[in-house]
């Protein structure tokens, strides 16, 4: 990923200094912490570091006189579709949308040759990106009639800020590549001081998601559910009464030939999961119930007890779709949107029952949500997740597949939970192609349920992730 610290480019004030090098060094106490909001703090420190000029016969001296230390949070937005190597270098694919500087140090400052001085920093995110102003343009005429135009405000737009993202994907010979990144950059300078002063030049990138939800709130939304149903049927001789003689014999499957034998005994039941939740929260555990009953009314003969269905696999995937435009500076664009598989995982179907009872009942349990990009809608750019439930049943030596896709808002932690670190793993960008889709009730935005994208996260832990 990038914009993490390491050997880095360095820039430079004044060549053939007098007095020595002065070194600047920016740390983080958590570099790999998700920052959730304007309460959730960037902790940090700027360490300057005085190193007198080795050249033969300059004196040794301690540095003396003013300093400034200056430290800007920068937050960008940036698309890049087709070949990177144009792309990057146009303006139109790059959006600041937050620029915040604060002062770590501001006066007069001494250093002795090898001695190392640091200038510890608690930085805020603001609570809203900066404000974006529209113009318009009028014209007039004045009493001579000559004709005068006026430029005036039309509109401001104050947006949340957007979590960190990345998304990348390639679609057939184009790579499409999807980014909100926020980085601090490091500024140091001593007014009329002949020193020359060595700086990162590569941004140190820091963590952000939106504000913790309250647990009130994060109640209300987990009550908010789907549901879905699928029936399904078998055919099978074994269905037929004990006494009938094509249960046993093969001279049915003979006949069927010809058409002289009635159909075999269908036997249909339901697969439903209730309580799917619309709203999933990091940190937070999923589990909903999974039911199998027997639909007498779609059924052709009333078997007890009724065959044996097995459970063969349950398998949850997390799906998000990132929306945006080629050209960030103009609304006539063309819409991008990638499609990525983050994660697959098999769950297990606690107190699921394959005997033969006329209703089985069990709990999917996912395991436990950790870290990944809430729901937004930030300017041209908007990540949407869906879950796919994929369900594999075998009933008298035939298999069935369940499979369904749901859309679904994903929140930031609940307050009091903790922190949720970020987990390394391989980039997950498989296109999920030509599945089922659920109709439910439109969710809404993130903006409406709260009131108002290197490598890939894990998603799906079977506990909280501390950090």
């Amino acid at each position: 990923m990038t914009g993490k610290m390491g050997l880095s480019v360095l820039s430079s004030q004044p060549t053939d200094p007098s007095l020595g090098v002065l070194h600047a060094r920016l740390h983080l106490d958590d570099p790999k912490r998700i920052h959730y909001g304007s309460d959730d703090p960037v902790d940090g420190s700027v360490r300057l570091k005085f190193e007198r000029n080795g050249m033969k016969g300059a004196p040794a001296t301690e540095l003396f006189g003013p300093l400034e230390v200056n430290l800007t949070l920068k937050g960008t937005m940036r698309f890049v579709s087709g070949n990177s190597a144009i792309s990057d270098s146009s303006p139109q694919n790059e959006s600041v949308f937050v620029n915040k500087t604060i002062s770590l140090h501001t006066g007069p400052f001494r250093a002795a040759p090898g001695t190392e001085h640091d200038f510890p920093f608690s930085l805020n995110f603001p609570e809203h990106a900066d404000a974006k102003h529209k113009t318009s343009v009028s014209a007039y005429q004045d009493a001579a009639g000559n004709w005068k135009f006026r430029q005036r405000l039309s509109d401001t737009t104050i947006e949340d800020l957007p979590p960190t993202l990345a998304s990348k994907q390639k679609h057939a010979m184009v790579t499409s590549d999807m980014s909100i990144r926020y980085g601090l950059v490091l500024q140091v300078t001593m007014p009329g001081i002949d020193v020359r002063i060595l700086t990162p030049v590569i941004e140190k990138e820091v963590l952000y998601d939106r504000p913790r939800v309250p647990p009130i709130a994060a109640t209300t939304q987990s009550a908010q559910t789907t549901s879905f149903t699928q029936l399904l049927s078998v055919e099978h001789k074994s269905l037929l009464p004990p006494s009938d003689p094509h249960r046993t014999s093969s001279s049915r499957s003979l006949k069927s030939l010809f058409k002289s034998s009635p159909p075999l005994p269908k036997y249909a039941f339901n697969v439903s999961c209730t309580g799917i939740p619309q709203h999933i929260f990091i940190g937070q555990p999923i589990t909903f119930p999974l039911r199998i009953t027997p639909s007498s009314e779609n059924s052709t003969t009333a078997t007890t007890p009724p065959p044996e269905i097995s459970l063969t696999h349950c398998t949850l995937s997390l799906i998000a779709h990132t929306h945006g435009r080629t050209t960030l500076a103009s609304p006539s664009s063309e819409e991008t949107h990638n499609t990525e598989l983050l994660k697959e995982k098999p769950c297990d179907v606690i107190g699921f029952d394959s005997t033969t009872t006329a209703i089985r009942m069990g709990h999917i349990d996912v395991g436990t949500l950790s870290a990944v990009p809430s729901t937004f809608t930030h300017g041209d750019m908007r990540r949407e997740y869906k879950l796919k439930i994929a369900i594999g049943l075998s009933c008298l030596g035939q298999n069935f597949h369940v499979t369904r896709m749901l859309g679904v808002v994903v929140h930031p932690p609940v307050i009091d939970l903790g922190d949720v670190g970020v987990e390394e793993e391989g980039e997950g960008n498989g296109v999920v192609l030509g599945m089922e889709e659920e109709n439910v009730t439109p969710l809404p935005s993130y903006d409406a349920v709260v009131g108002g994208e290197g490598a890939t996260p894990g998603y799906f832990e079977r506990e909280p992730q501390m950090h």
